[in-house]
């Protein structure tokens, strides 16, 4: 095997495997939310993420959901933006801010969770699908 065709196999390999267009992110979501339909509701007027059974999860994967439902949220018009505070994530899940910061700090290591500006989170789209269904295998 040439040079050449082992830099043509492995770019092969990484487009297949790694690079997602908007469209594939899109179609992902879309599986996403008819999983996410048992696990959250979001509350019409205020876009407030409302866990059904929040006792089964742990406080990243609480974290997790949250966030998957403000992005919904905003995808469907029902809020402005998909990125909240601590103070909203702490408030809507009911968690002290001192114990959210750990696990944020681990969601954002692990590029789950991105962090648009300071003490501001939102959900990384493209990890929405991989991560709904890795909550739905543990529920």
């Amino acid at each position: 095997m040439t040079q050449n065709q082992t830099k043509d196999e492995l770019k092969n390999l990484i487009k297949a495997e790694l690079v997602k267009n908007k469209d594939d992110i899109d179609r992902s979501i879309l599986n996403s939310v008819k999983l996410l339909k048992d696990l959250l509701v979001i509350e019409d007027g205020t876009g407030k993420i409302r866990l059904l059974n929040p006792r089964i999860f742990k406080n990243s994967e609480k974290i997790k959901l949250l966030l998957m439902g403000k992005y919904l949220a905003s995808l469907s018009g029902v809020t402005n933006d998909a990125s909240v505070n601590l103070n909203i994530i702490a408030s809507e899940l009911d968690i002290p801010k001192t114990t959210l910061s750990g696990p944020l700090s681990d969601l954002v290591r692990q590029n789950i969770v991105k962090k648009p500006a300071d003490n501001t989170y939102a959900i990384n789209p493209s990890r929405i699908e991989e991560e709904v269904l890795k909550l739905v295998k543990n529920e």
